[in-house]
């Protein structure tokens, strides 16, 4: 424990151990104010322990290994004990570079479909000097401000960066709420249109196989307005809307939440990488397929819609980067950094500057192992879709939905798991 995982506690509980949002559960005034009294006692000793203040943890080797073997076991890898933290570390490099390079190339997209040739506002060769800004910028996300100071200084007005920002002005948003304000009803209609618009689409995409996911869908989310996390328990899909979301990437979370009520609606048993990494592959693989139908109609906000979104996708990478930079940090003298800041300074170092994105991001690194669940599972998830997909052939998209309507939430790569793929794929109902 020090002053950075007590800080992570205390926000994690001041969000979920309140009476209004054990109430959303179904819970009785007993149970709730049960739970609430056993929540407070779990405070009280751990604010009385004396690491509170502590300004870092350094790790022993020995507790780095039995972190690591215990979330890899959570994981179900690494069985031969070949692979360590300071291995993933160094091989998560890459993939935080692989994903500045994709950040890169959806900036030039955007750019390409805003001003396309023969746009009034931008010459084909001022589009190609402000592509090449757009492929320097090494912090993810500063891709938006960089196009748009780009846009400025490389055509000398503000006309073509002003077509960005209606572009930005006009994206629909939910949420952003002070303490005790109602659900407003223009975001209860825009995310349930957008809640139904992807079970439209899992139905379409999934339907005729041996397991109908869409109906293992909730009717709708269970919408709060405090706090910041989404979640599903027990099949239901919260979304707590303390913060103000872009609509656009916020469906993106629907749909991994939705993944999430699939599997505990279907009662299957979901294990490892099949968890977190396989409703994370859904935003990957599953979501840009959707939103470019969903925003088909709308072609001037949809290129800003998808950078935004591969914008918020960074604090993925930027978190899971801090998190393992905490477990393996190697000195915590008077002169350098307390762990918040700590973490913050590698959060900033992707390019975000809000204080309150800093003091979130700080937060989820701090919570011990739990972020790495996310990227760690994801890497483990694509390289079993990518195995199946070869199997296979090129059709069907497979992905976590198919899997899950398919009744294999958690299989395996081998030959046997690709037979019985084929097999499902081949008897689909029309």
């Amino acid at each position: 424990m020090n002053m950075g995982t007590l800080d992570a506690f205390m926000y994690d509980y001041e969000s979920e151990f309140n009476q209004a949002s054990l109430k959303t559960h179904g819970m009785s005034d007993a149970l709730a104010n049960n739970i609430l009294k056993l929540g407070n006692l779990f405070r009280t000793r751990t604010q009385a322990l004396p690491e509170k203040s502590k300004r870092c943890t350094i790790f022993s080797p020995s507790q780095r290994d039995a972190n690591w073997d215990a979330f890899t076991a959570r994981q179900i890898s690494n069985a031969d004990g070949s692979e360590t933290m300071q291995s993933y570390a160094k091989l998560y490099e890459g993939i935080a570079a692989q994903r500045v390079a994709i950040m890169q190339s959806v900036g030039r997209l955007t750019l390409e479909r805003l001003f396309p040739d023969g746009s009034p506002d931008l010459t084909p060769e001022q589009r190609m000097r402000v592509a090449d800004k757009l492929l320097h910028e090494r912090r993810p996300a500063m891709m938006m401000d960089t196009l748009l100071s780009a846009l400025d200084e490389i055509t000398g007005t503000s006309a073509a960066s002003m077509r960005v920002k209606d572009a930005i002005d006009k994206q629909p948003t939910v949420g952003g709420y002070s303490p005790g304000q109602p659900v407003r009803d223009t975001d209860k209609t825009q995310i349930l249109d957008m809640w139904n618009k992807i079970r439209a689409f899992i139905k379409r995409e999934y339907s005729g196989y041996r397991l109908d996911i869409e109906a293992l869908i909730p009717a709708e989310p269970i919408i709060v307005t405090t706090g910041q996390n989404q979640f599903t328990l027990g099949g239901q899909v919260t979304l707590s809307l303390g913060t103000a979301w872009n609509l656009a990437s916020f469906s993106s979370t629907l749909m991994h939440e939705i993944k999430h009520a699939i599997d505990q609606n279907s009662h299957a048993a979901v294990e490892g990488a099949a968890w977190e990494g396989a409703a994370t592959s859904i935003e990957r693989q599953v979501w840009p397929l959707f939103i470019e139908e969903a925003m088909a109609g709308q072609t001037a906000l949809l290129p800003v819609a998808r950078l935004k979104t591969e914008i918020d996708n960074v604090r993925f990478t930027a978190t899971t980067d801090a998190t393992l930079k905490i477990f393996l940090r190697e000195s915590c003298g008077n002169d350098e950094p307390d762990s918040i800041a700590y973490a913050e300074d590698i959060v900033r170092s992707y390019g975000y500057n809000d204080l309150d994105v800093l003091q979130l991001r700080s937060r989820r690194a701090h919570r011990s192992s739990q972020y790495l669940e996310y990227d760690y599972g994801l890497a483990m998830y694509i390289d079993l879709l990518t195995y199946l997909q070869n199997g296979v052939g090129a059709t069907p998209r497979v992905d976590a939905y198919l899997l899950q309507t398919c009744r294999m939430p958690s299989p395996n790569k081998n030959k046997a798991t690709i037979d019985d793929l084929k097999s499902c794929i081949r008897d689909r109902k029309p």
